[in-house]
């Protein structure tokens, strides 16, 4: 019995000494690469990585009546930094959006909270660029604007464009900043090209210019035009025509000669002759033989062709029958 014991001993020391050394250099192998791994994730200290992310902002409500100027950027710059492990893991479209809440309308230096970020825990936020934004504020404003049309370009040869024409709605709803909305004097349409158009009413539908940055047209964007294409006519002058009587020439006018204006296409109007314009009375015996001053109207004559009749000044000249 008493070599029994020690029997055991050696027989447990045997067994633990074969179970340590079987497959040594797996075990020796997963050691290391644990004590590696640990190494790195705690013992490697913390590294810093800058992330592009999303500004969020809480915008003035409606009834605020305020408009922010300035331009905020679309996205910020957060600087991380946590184990390597962790902070190189991070997806930029996973970790959401910082926020700036501007809401009040009249906030002017805005801090960027980061705190929205979902970042995985170990991680925390180095700086965010910029920390904060210096803010403009201008009142909203609306008000109705007259609506200028333009054209570009000349209609067809013998016609001109009038000046009068008509855009429907003749005015539209604007709103915007006041710094820009209180000085508009007109709202311009896009050019409107009316080469070669001829004479006649022309409608068009156009759009109105684009507005400024926070500018908003109201209701509609576009506006129908009517566009009146006449004719080109010019007027001349000719003086001092002597009037010739018709009938019984034995009157005395007063006065002798009259003014004539007449009217016309550029080309047949700068081809009158004056001396073939023969204005003239009509007097008859009856007037003759009365004896007495009448008024009488006053002829043109014939005119040219593509040459109208405006004013004979004076319409009408006194005839006074001669002494026989």
């Amino acid at each position: 019995m008493a070599d029994t014991k020690p029997s055991r001993l050696r027989e447990l020391v045997t067994s633990a000494w074969e179970t340590t050394t079987e497959n040594a250099g797996l075990k020796v192998t997963s050691l290391l690469i644990s004590m590696a791994l640990y190494g790195v994730v705690r013992g490697a200290g913390t590294v810093e990585r800058g992330l592009e992310v999303s500004l969020l902002v809480r915008p003035p409500a409606v009834d605020v009546r305020r408009v922010l100027l300035t331009d905020l950027p679309d996205r910020v710059r957060v600087v991380v930094k946590g184990p390597p492990t962790l902070v190189n893991a991070i997806r930029q479209e996973s970790i959401g959006g910082v926020e700036v809440n501007v809401s009040d309308g009249r906030t002017a230096v805005a801090r960027i909270d980061p705190a929205t970020l979902q970042l995985p825990a170990g991680v925390t936020i180095s700086s965010v660029q910029p920390a904060s934004l210096q803010l403009t504020w201008e009142d909203l404003v609306e008000r109705d604007v007259p609506v200028r049309v333009e054209t570009v370009g000349r209609s067809a040869p013998g016609t001109r464009t009038s000046s009068t024409i008509e855009a429907i709605p003749a005015r539209v709803h604007v709103t915007g900043p006041a710094l820009f909305v209180d000085g508009l004097t007109a709202v311009r349409t896009e050019a409107i090209d009316v080469t070669g158009l001829e004479a006649g009413v022309h409608t068009r539908r156009v759009a109105l210019e684009n507005p400024r940055s926070r500018v908003h047209y109201v209701g509609t964007s576009s506006v129908r035009v009517a566009i009146t294409v006449e004719r080109d006519l010019t007027e001349r002058t000719l003086e001092h025509l002597d009037v010739t009587v018709v009938g019984s020439p034995r009157v005395t006018l007063r006065p002798a000669s009259v003014t004539i204006r007449v009217r016309g296409l550029a080309g047949p109007i700068g081809a009158v002759d004056p001396a073939l314009i023969v204005p003239t009375v009509d007097v008859s015996e009856e007037i003759v033989t009365r004896r007495e001053a009448v008024r009488l109207p006053v002829r043109a004559g014939h005119l040219p062709a593509g040459v109208e009749l405006v004013a004979i000044e004076p319409p009408e000249l006194i005839a006074t029958p001669n002494a026989r």
